[in-house]
C-alpha cells in the first residue's frame, strides 16, 4: 500500500468517525429534547395531581367542620364517607410521593 492509499484509507475513516461523532451528537441531542418535555409534562403532571390532592383535603375538611356542626346524635352517619375520602387521599398522596420522590 503506498502513502497516498494509507492517506486516502485515513481520511475515509476520519470521514465515517466524524459521521459517526455527529450522528450521536444529533442522537444525543434528541434524546435530550425528549428527557427535557418529559419533564416538563412530568412536572405539569405532578402539579396537576397536587391540585387535585388539595382539593381533596380541602373536601376533608370541609366533612370535618360537616361533623362537628353534627354534634353527639349524627356524626356517625358521616363517618364512611370520612374515612373512605381519608383513605382516598392517603393512598393518592403515597403513590404520588412514591412516583416523585
Amino acid at each position: 500500500m503506498t502513502t497516498t492509499e494509507k492517506m486516502t484509507d485515513k481520511a475515509r475513516y476520519e470521514a465515517t468517525l466524524d459521521e459517526d461523532i455527529n450522528r450521536f451528537r444529533d442522537r444525543l441531542e434528541a434524546l435530550r429534547s425528549s428527557f427535557a418535555l418529559t419533564a416538563i409534562d412530568l412536572r405539569v403532571l405532578v402539579s396537576y395531581e397536587i391540585m387535585q390532592l388539595s382539593l381533596k383535603v380541602s373536601a376533608l375538611s370541609d366533612r370535618l367542620f360537616e361533623l362537628r356542626e353534627l354534634g353527639e346524635a349524627g356524626w356517625q352517619r358521616v363517618c364512611d364517607g370520612i374515612d373512605a375520602a381519608r383513605a382516598e387521599l392517603s393512598a393518592d398522596l403515597e403513590k404520588l410521593a412514591d412516583r416523585v420522590g
